[in-house]
């Protein structure tokens, strides 16, 4: 069996990989990584990455053989694509293959930039009342939410989002099939199983299933939440990169 290669890009003069660091099969993940970016975005359905990372950097390769699991473990916080994204478990053997060169780049013009640098939008987190995740498919802000909540920035979670306003029917998980593969009936349902999957009790989870789009998820979460005599004054909200600003 063949076996695979692995990337890891950085601006930096390496010769091996510490404990806990990113590293990838996609080549040109690691060269995007390599110019060091404040902000990076990659379309799992495309394959688009998108950055403002400008700084000439360093392509390498993992100079020894790697054992999922072993070696190399999936990225709890990732956004991307299942296996897109290993963290390194040791430190790991690197070989330079080749700098990479900001100059080769497409760089965006200025009103892209500007529209990048409105649209994604993030804050560090802090204890707050409520985690608030709006409606959607994808697993990983719920994951996401399951993580805030273990390290205790919240006591509760609020999983919002009823049917497509377009199907009108839950179209089903966006990704991790094989293991969220409940017949769930709303993205709230979705949305509570992947919670419940990823160690949050059910008495911490407040869903509500019947909006239909981002300001309803808004509306109804707040009028549960009421009905229940909760006072939620501050909450955090985790969603899609691209939806931030929406929410």
């Amino acid at each position: 069996m063949q076996e695979l290669t692995w990337y890891h890009g950085s601006p930096f003069e390496l010769t091996e990989l510490a404990e806990g660091s990113t590293i990838t099969q996609r080549r040109e993940l690691a060269e995007a990584f390599s110019y060091k970016p404040s902000t990076l975005s990659y379309d799992y359905v495309g394959g688009t990455i998108r950055h403002n990372g400008a700084k000439p950097g360093i392509l390498y390769v993992i100079d020894e053989p790697i054992v999922d699991d072993a070696d190399v473990y999936k990225h709890p916080q990732t956004t991307m694509d299942d296996g897109v994204e290993r963290l390194t478990k040791r430190p790991l053997k690197l070989r330079r293959i080749s700098e990479t060169d900001s100059r080769n780049l497409y760089i965006p013009n200025r009103i892209i930039s500007d529209i990048t640098d409105f649209i994604f939008v993030a804050d560090e987190p802090r204890r707050v009342d409520a985690i608030f995740i709006p409606g959607g498919s994808d697993p990983a802000p719920p994951e996401l939410a399951a993580t805030l909540y273990a390290d205790g920035f919240a006591p509760l979670i609020i999983p919002s989002g009823g049917v497509s306003v377009k199907t009108g029917k839950f179209n089903g998980a966006g990704r991790n099939t094989d293991r969220y593969d409940g017949d769930y009936k709303t993205d709230c349902e979705f949305m509570t199983d992947v919670l419940l999957k990823n160690g949050v009790p059910a008495e911490a989870i407040i869903g509500e299933d019947k909006s239909g789009y981002t300001k309803e998820n808004a509306t109804l979460s707040r009028k549960v939440a009421d009905e229940r005599g909760l006072i939620i004054k501050t909450a955090i909200v985790c969603c899609k990169t691209f939806h931030a600003r929406a929410v």
